[in-house]
């Protein structure tokens, strides 16, 4: 595959009913990967303009097919995998102005949840599943927490936190006979439904516990999970550190009381005592199915000294992993950290492709270019992470001939003969603006030097060729 380029393999065999329709998307596709943070008009010509906005407004056009080439795609890259990582979640994307078919907070916002397909090294390999919808009143949980529903009336609706489970059936289809798939997903799964559907299906999962839940132990009889989760003894600690965060809010909305994980914190290293406990947890009063308790493995991971004014690391991590040895547990947790690489193809989408900015009024078309952009989004962190973790590799194996012999002119520092990976992406950023005193490269400083790069590219080569 040719690292630098996704519109001649993420969109391939797409099935739009329409062959003009089906040639089109990929020069499409191939005009905004090479501009993704410039406006429509800017990348693309004036025909080009309006043949972008009418594929975009047909109604031939869906995203389940714009995107089933790239999830098509994904797994192919997922089947020499010994373990595909599918990390799970849910973006909101809001626009600074009222939409056609939006939902709330002025008919500004939608929803998407997406599956990551990660390695185990942590390389993304794609997207695996996009869902998106539009809440248009208040969700079934919310109106459970306001006495509006009983639990059992709440418990026989359709609702929002159904997603995670049509994610897994999604991932788990898709990836059947591929390669063998462990699911990992934040504390919002942390559904009694979905962990005992999890379990009779036996899927693998790691899932961040949010609630205390009622436990059933050795002896028959009751307990709470943050009670057993605190006295479990240490088996191993681990020394991270924890990346910048500032503070969640929804745009337009005043906000109320945040989670410890929704404020600011700043950069800092966290000494982390872990353990592992074997558990039953017990059926919620108002559910109805066949499981009343089901067994799961738990992983505690705790900070026992935060800096003053910080909430200090608390995760419980539900599993069907094994624990029986301290590389078993250290796993655990490594796969859950796995998931701040989806909060990562956000960013891709939201700052590096510049998605929120765009200016199509209605739903229909913004879902659509959503699914457009997912594969360009995902490139984006494909390069940022293959710089890191895969640092040695040869700066050839990603970027172009041309991309390489403009880097070296432009660069703030000489690059050597061969450089590296590494090397090339951080003179990128610096050509981006990145200053090296404030940490690792952002998506804005990341996203900016690469596609200046792309237009000095660009350039060259219809220079040379004149």
């Amino acid at each position: 595959m040719d690292e630098a380029s996704v519109s001649g393999t993420e969109y391939g065999g797409v099935k739009l009913g329409d062959r003009r329709l089906e040639r089109r998307l990929p020069r499409i596709a191939q005009a905004l990967e090479e501009e993704p943070r410039r406006s429509f008009p800017e990348a693309l010509d004036t025909a080009e303009l309006e043949a972008f906005y009418r594929f975009v407004n047909n109604d031939r056009v869906t995203p389940e097919a714009v995107f089933a080439p790239h999830r098509d795609e994904t797994v192919k890259r997922c089947a020499p995998e010994e373990l595909v990582v599918s990390v799970a979640d849910t973006s909101t994307f809001q626009f600074s102005t009222s939409r056609e078919g939006l939902g709330r907070y002025g008919d500004r916002t939608f929803f998407g949840h997406f599956a990551l397909a990660l390695n185990l090294e942590g390389t993304p390999l794609g997207v695996l599943g996009m869902e998106t919808w539009v809440r248009t009143e208040d969700s079934v949980s919310a109106k459970k927490r306001r006495g509006e529903l009983s639990q059992v009336e709440a418990a026989e609706l359709p609702k929002e936190q159904d997603r995670w489970g049509r994610m897994v059936d999604h991932v788990e289809d898709a990836l059947w006979g591929v390669a063998p798939v462990v699911h990992v997903m934040d504390s919002e799964a942390d559904d009694y439904a979905l962990l005992q559907s999890l379990v009779g299906d036996e899927r693998r999962f790691v899932i961040r516990g949010g609630g205390n839940r009622r436990l059933l132990l050795d002896d028959g009889s009751p307990g709470k999970m943050q009670d057993v989760v605190a006295s479990c003894p240490v088996r191993c600690t681990r020394e991270v550190r924890l990346s910048k965060r500032r503070g969640k809010k929804l745009k337009g909305t005043s906000g109320g009381k945040k989670r410890p994980r929704e404020t600011p914190r700043d950069v800092r290293t966290a000494k982390l005592s872990i353990g592992a406990v074997a558990v039953r947890i017990k059926a919620p009063n108002h559910f109805r199915g066949e499981r009343k308790s089901i067994a799961v493995n738990v992983v505690s991971v705790r900070e026992a000294k935060a800096p003053e004014h910080m909430h200090p690391v608390e995760w419980f991590l539900m599993t069907t992993e094994p624990i029986d040895t301290r590389e078993d547990i250290l796993r655990v947790v490594d796969l859950y950290r796995s998931r701040w690489k989806v909060e990562e193809f956000f960013k891709a989408l939201k700052t590096g492709c510049r998605y929120e900015e765009r200016q199509f009024g209605s739903y229909e078309a913004l879902t659509n270019l959503l699914a457009i952009l997912v594969p360009i989004a995902w490139k984006l962190l494909r390069l940022r992470t293959l710089s890191r973790v895969d640092a040695d590799r040869p700066a050839t194996d990603v970027l172009s001939e041309s991309e390489l012999l403009v880097l070296r002119h432009v660069a703030e520092k000489k690059l050597r003969k061969n450089p590296t990976l590494e090397e090339a992406m951080a003179a990128i950023a610096r050509y981006g603006g990145h200053l090296r005193s404030n940490g690792r490269p952002g998506w804005l400083t990341l996203s900016r030097g690469y596609f200046r790069l792309q237009d000095l590219a660009i350039g060259f080569e219809l220079a040379r060729n004149l």
